[in-house]
């Protein structure tokens, strides 16, 4: 029905003046674009429902892939699976870290200045940021969600020291065993409490070094965890984002800098693409090296 006979009236900024018509598209991934920025204005879970338009039908937008209709209103006939099955997002973490290529390489000018730069503005942030805060929190849902899932796959056992020197003894021990290992020391935490912490360690393990067992995963160095923290990317809602590269890059580049771990942060790194890891503000990429403009 038109939005205004809800009894309360949600609309994109810019469409106020469309109130009393529905939107729809065509386009199963344009649908789960509008579906995340719903969830990230109000809250709640996605959802995509199958429509039948009634009245007459406007184009809005024809090219293919972007789509944009509108009706009068519309009746829901179904819904559509929102996320893939596990079996499907497992294969796909599969299949990206086998065809992963990086946006710098390895060396002085590559990933170890871009270490560098975020290891100091790790270690140089506030230990406590109020503008962090919500990011982190985007993340404990993700967490406890994804958990539950894992250890369907492997049996988690926590203990109070770091149990494996490197990826090849940690993939070794779930492949004969079928048993995964997770520190829980140095797990203090501002937002996460130590059980929440121990199960993000459990997640990142599982996802990023060993995987389905069979298929690789990555190691423990710097490139291994830039490439960890690219799997994570394509599993976590948007606003959890800083607060994973803070996480996880940062905190790894921190060690690079350190040679030891540094104090867990709630703060958010400025000057670095999130997304596109590599990118430095101030900095060109030439030659897959940083560059200062």
């Amino acid at each position: 029905m038109p939005p205004k006979e809800h009894g309360f009236e949600i609309s994109e900024k810019g469409r106020k003046k469309n109130l009393d018509k529905v939107f729809f598209t065509e386009d199963l991934g344009s649908a789960k674009i509008y579906a995340r920025r719903a969830v990230n204005s109000y809250g709640g879970i996605p959802h995509i429902y199958e429509v039948d338009p009634k009245g007459e039908i406007e184009t809005i937008n024809p090219a293919p892939g972007t789509t944009v209709f509108a009706a009068p209103m519309a009746t829901i006939v179904g819904e559509v699976e929102f996320e893939k099955p596990m079996e499907d997002i497992f294969e796909d973490w599969r299949k990206f870290l086998l065809s992963e290529k990086l946006m710098l390489k390895p060396g002085a000018g590559g990933w170890d200045q871009y270490a560098q730069l975020v290891g100091e503005a790790y270690l140089s942030a506030p230990s406590f940021e109020e503008r962090a805060v919500s990011s982190f929190q985007a993340l404990t849902p993700f967490v406890e969600n994804m958990f539950k899932q894992i250890q369907s796959r492997v049996d988690i056992e926590f203990v109070n020291y770091h149990p494996y020197a490197n990826a090849k003894e940690l993939q070794a021990e779930v492949e004969a065993t079928g048993k995964m290992k997770v520190a829980t020391i140095d797990s203090e935490h501002a937002i996460f409490d130590e059980l929440t912490n121990a199960k993000f360690r459990a997640i990142h393990d599982y996802m990023s070094h060993i995987q389905a067992i069979g298929s690789r995963g990555t190691d423990f160095t710097l490139t291994g965890e830039i490439k960890a923290y690219n799997v994570h990317l394509k599993t976590l809602p948007r606003q959890a984002i800083p607060a994973l590269f803070t996480e996880v890059l940062g905190q790894v580049c921190a060690y690079y800098v350190l040679g030891r771990f540094a104090e867990q942060k709630i703060c958010l790194l400025d000057g670095f693409d999130y997304e596109n890891v590599g990118v430095v503000e101030g900095y060109d990429i030439v030659d897959k090296e940083l560059v200062k403009k």
